[in-house]
């Protein structure tokens, strides 16, 4: 299916490209032979009169009718004009004696100067090659299309080529179920954690091995703060824990939550005491104290969500991933709106997995004098891969992470670091921002 519509791309471009740098030629053709013609029809009267003179004169003459000098003279000059005429009309072939005395003449005239640039010790000079205006359209415009079609077909085989060589550098033990959450905790050494229906996984060589930690429960989502990196909560069905000492113990937090189900967890990036919660078929809260006490977060309790990320800056942004609805995005937790794309820039899923928000990414987005710029970048695994947006989820860029991706995310510490997990309980790692996977052996 992609290398057909590559096809038809490729093939549409070079097509157009064709036919752009043809049309000057095309009208160029069309153009000259009505000037070329037109002035052929003034020429052959002209030459077709000098002819008739020259044998009128050379008829009087053998009537007697002009003196010998005269007649030479008055040969010389119109032989003159009707080799001129000649040259211009460019007849052929010569069927006449008189054409062919006159074109016999013009020769001998060129091999005699010839015969002096020879003996002079020079090199007689090679004709021009006058080219034309529209050939050099269309041999500029033909390079030109060239190197677009090829600069695109480049893009596409090595975007292919780094997706066919995405390599995982971890393959974790089989679960029942998904492994629903993955984060990459600050500190050193770096720490990552995977939340599965059992438990924790946790990683300290960047995601290569992993091994079991004490917290129990099915745990849905983790979350935790750049500011606080050794504070770090883990929720989900019927649990919800929270460790201060870098993800090595464990305590219930004493929450009132209306229900059990955790979903989803983020905390604000500019404020660590600041929590979101997504519980099931109860909507969304927020938490201002760590997570001791909640309130409802308005007109969102449709939302079954699979993924919170929460946007700061100057104009602080809600997003909440589900399964059947994309990506919505608020900013006053109140009103709700599309977040997963318009048209071409349309994450090609309704299904998303995870959702995260890099602060530090090095993105930014001038979204015009009606709104703030924004800054970071916006990560969304999908049941179709791994997508990127910088724009605060108007459009949305594939990188080259063929998978379905269950979670993912990124080193808070260490820029372009990116963990991802999919459904087949593979761990891949990426060092450019999702560019490329090849960091397993």
């Amino acid at each position: 299916m992609v290398e057909a519509l590559f096809a038809l791309v490729f093939g549409t471009l070079a097509i157009g490209a064709v036919a752009l740098v043809s049309a000057p030629l095309r009208r160029s053709q069309q153009a000259r032979p009505a000037s070329d013609d037109g002035q052929q029809r003034d020429l052959l009267p002209a030459r077709e009169a000098a002819l008739r003179g020259l044998r009128e004169l050379d008829f009087d003459y053998r009537l007697g009718n002009l003196a010998e000098t005269d007649y030479h003279d008055l040969r010389e000059r119109q032989k003159l004009e009707a080799i001129a005429l000649l040259r211009a009309t460019n007849e052929a072939p010569i069927d006449d004696p008189l054409q062919a005395e006159i074109e016999r003449r013009v020769r001998e005239a060129r091999q005699r100067r010839g015969a002096r640039l020879v003996r002079s010790g020079q090199n007689a000079p090679a004709p021009a090659v006058k080219v034309s205006r529209a050939t050099r359209w269309l041999i500029g415009g033909a390079a030109s299309s060239l190197l677009v079609v090829g600069g695109v077909a480049w893009l596409y085989l090595s975007t292919r080529a780094a997706q066919a060589d995405q390599r995982p550098i971890a393959q974790l033990p089989p679960a029942v179920g998904r492994y629903h959450s993955i984060a990459i905790l600050p500190g050193q050494p770096i720490t990552a954690l995977i939340g599965y229906r059992d438990g924790l996984l946790a990683s300290r060589d960047g995601g290569q091995t992993w091994g079991r930690l004490a917290a129990s429960g099915d745990i849905a989502t983790i979350a935790s703060h750049p500011a606080r990196p050794s504070v770090i909560y883990a929720a989900g069905h019927d649990v919800f824990l929270k460790s201060e000492d870098g993800a090595r113990t464990w305590t219930a937090v004493a929450h009132d939550l209306p229900g059990k189900d955790v979903r989803a967890l983020a905390v604000d990036p500019d404020a660590p005491n600041v929590l979101y919660a997504s519980v099931a078929d109860q909507g969304l809260f927020w938490s201002s104290d760590g997570g001791g006490s909640w309130a409802a977060v308005d007109a969102s309790a449709g939302v079954q969500a699979t993924a919170i990320a929460v946007m700061g800056g100057a104009q602080p942004r809600i997003y909440v991933a589900s399964a059947d609805q994309g990506i919505l995005g608020s900013l006053d937790g109140r009103t709700w709106a599309n977040a997963s794309g318009f048209v071409n820039g349309a994450l090609p899923t309704r299904r998303v997995n995870s959702l995260i928000y890099d602060q530090r990414s090095g993105d930014s987005y001038d979204a015009g004098s009606s709104s703030a710029a924004l800054t970071g970048a916006l990560y969304a695994g999908t049941d179709r891969g791994l997508f990127q947006s910088v724009d605060g989820g108007s459009s949305w860029t594939r990188l080259a992470l063929e998978a379905d991706v269950s979670a993912v995310a990124f080193d808070p510490f260490k820029a372009g670091v990116l963990l991802a997990v999919d459904a087949q309980a593979r761990v891949f790692r990426s060092e450019d921002r999702g560019v490329t996977w090849r960091n397993g052996s």
